[in-house]
């Protein structure tokens, strides 16, 4: 029996009730991709209007000046119809539930129509960026601040579930994941019309990528 943790359990049920109150029944984008692909970037730079036109067209109109959900840049103002959704597509697989049990996703349940742009990234990308990333947060935070977070989340963790570093080294892991992504949004679009946009993250020296569209083409 899977058991979703009860801190996931709260965040998809403020997203469904921030969903359900700005009714975003066909104003819902969801931003998915594994850890260390670019979401927060993504949606940073959405936000910013530095998205490249063919991306930002592919988005439905005005997508720069929604809200954003579920990550570090969260915005709740008092009065929107229309929601950007953070989602990382690593995390059920990690903790032993299906994305149709993931509360986070529960925005979906409401939405007749949704746009769902997938960052497709190789597992030795994400895996470099994603060590990059905590070596930067180390610098940040300081060391004694973030060996104190690791150990919570270690005790938190089941001591079953791999580190997801090592996880990343193993194409096969995150291929399956997608595989598992692919499908939920399949069987998503017999419910409900979705709009399905693959990006790819272009990483060059600097942690901050740009993106490529994918799907549909350009």
């Amino acid at each position: 029996m899977s058991i979703v943790p009860a801190r996931r359990r709260d965040r998809g049920n403020q997203a469904l009730r921030r969903a359900t109150a700005v009714g975003a029944k066909e104003n819902l984008v969801i931003v998915a991709g594994p850890s260390g692909a670019g979401k927060s970037t993504l949606m940073e730079m959405l936000g910013k209007g530095e998205l490249s036109p063919t991306i930002e067209s592919a988005l439905p109109g005005g997508a720069r000046n929604w809200p954003q959900f579920g990550h570090r840049r969260s915005q709740t103002p008092d009065r929107d119809t229309e929601i950007v959704l953070h989602y990382t597509i690593v995390y059920p697989r990690l903790m032993g539930f299906s994305f149709d049990q993931d509360p986070v996703l529960s925005p979906l349940q409401i939405a007749r129509k949704a746009t769902i742009l997938t960052l497709r990234a190789d597992s030795h990308v994400v895996r470099q960026r994603y060590a990059a990333r905590r070596i930067e947060r180390t610098k940040a935070h300081g060391p004694l601040r973030m060996a104190i977070r690791r150990l919570r989340r270690q005790l938190r963790r089941s001591s079953a579930k791999p580190d997801l570093a090592g996880l990343y080294s193993d194409p096969e892991w995150l291929r399956g994941v997608y595989d598992e992504w692919d499908e939920f949004l399949l069987a998503q679009s017999k419910l409900r019309e979705l709009v399905l946009i693959d990006v790819a993250p272009v990483h060059g020296p600097s942690l901050r990528p740009d993106f490529r569209l994918i799907r549909p083409n350009p």
